[in-house]
């Protein structure tokens, strides 16, 4: 690298920082909720209804995301994950339809579960605030159900609740899909021997690597939004609306 930029690798890793910095000051409102979102409801929620959700208000999908970081010196148990059985750093992202992330927050103590992320991250009384009519977004098993928060059903026998789980289950799978697609574009993030969760660069990398994804795939669409037949904003449209 020090070859290639001609420059001192001190001075490339201040760059780096000072352009991670910029990059999560600008955007930092369109990471929290683009709200511009709302405006996409009713086209969210059909595209959904029709691609064989059974639901006909649901908008997105929410999820968690463990990023698994060195053993901590201090704290370990609040950063450990029993379900992973890793140590790491958790995030919540909600995805729509058009591959698009409108809101990733984090970090969070691996320690903590989804339903905690969401109350934790404000964005479950914004939902309130601001979600028109009833729309709502969906989660796993790991979220209990709110009026703007649906999951499944627990250990259905009715077939009919078997069959909703199993519906809208496969079409939950993209928010998964796109928490991939940020390790594809950027695989050092599974380096977990360089993300010490006691450096602030390995806290707010991800997010920044969140955002570059929605920019990826203003320019190139993504595998969401390929399913669903949705094209994303372009990429005028999507940083039109930058914090100063």
């Amino acid at each position: 690298m020090e070859h290639v930029l001609r420059m001192p690798l001190d001075l490339i890793s201040r760059v780096c920082a000072w352009g991670l910095t910029y990059l999560l000051r600008r955007c930092r409102s369109i990471i929290a909720f683009d709200g511009r979102a709302l405006a996409k409801c009713p086209l969210f929620s059909a595209t959904l209804h029709a691609a064989g959700a059974p639901l006909r208000h649901c908008i997105g999908f929410i999820d968690g995301t463990l990023r698994p970081a060195c053993r901590p010196g201090i704290g370990q148990r609040a950063f450990y994950s029993g379900h992973r059985r890793r140590h790491g750093l958790k995030y919540q992202g909600v995805i729509t339809p058009d591959g698009m992330f409108i809101s990733f927050c984090g970090p969070y103590p691996g320690s903590r579960h989804d339903m905690w992320m969401l109350r934790t991250s404000g964005l479950l009384g914004t939902l309130r605030s601001i979600f028109p009519g009833n729309y709502c977004l969906y989660g796993d098993g790991g979220y209990a159900l709110t009026d703007v928060i649906l999951c499944p059903y627990r250990r259905p026998i009715d077939p009919t609740r078997q069959r909703f789980n199993s519906a809208i289950s496969a079409l939950r799978i993209v928010v998964e899909h796109e928490f991939g697609r940020i390790l594809a574009l950027f695989p050092h993030l599974t380096l977990t021997r360089r993300h010490r969760i006691s450096q602030d660069a390995a806290r707010q990398v991800y997010l920044a690597a969140a955002v570059l994804k929605n920019m990826h795939a203003c320019c190139y669409g993504s595998q969401t939004s390929q399913r669903f037949g949705l094209r994303p904003p372009n990429l005028s449209e999507y940083l039109s609306v930058l914090d100063p």
